[in-house]
């Protein structure tokens, strides 16, 4: 069995054909492997058909809206709303 960071920590379970013949061998981020990269263009299809990007796009827009409206509510809780799509954090500063 075998994860990593590539894509976002996808795991791959072996068959006999496909494992690794050294334990605990793992290619390298900046090499590459075949799996990896067939699950990558299947990820990204998957992406495009189910049009992911937009809706990332269209959920983080109300997400961000909704922490704006927090920082206006509660300016002594959430601070500085930033970043993109559903990818979004704020920083909290209260002493209370």
């Amino acid at each position: 069995m075998t994860f990593a960071k590539k894509m976002q920590a996808t795991g791959f379970y072996h068959s006999k054909e496909t494992s690794m013949k050294t334990v605990m061998r793992h290619h390298n981020t900046w090499m590459g492997d075949p799996v990896r990269a067939m699950l990558a263009v299947n990820q990204n299809n998957m992406i495009k058909r189910d049009n992911l990007l937009e809706n990332a796009i269209k959920t983080g827009a109300q997400l961000r809206e909704g922490l704006n409206d927090m920082a206006k509510e509660f300016p002594e809780w959430v601070k500085d709303v930033r970043g993109r799509g559903t990818c979004l954090s704020f920083s909290v500063e209260n002493e209370a």
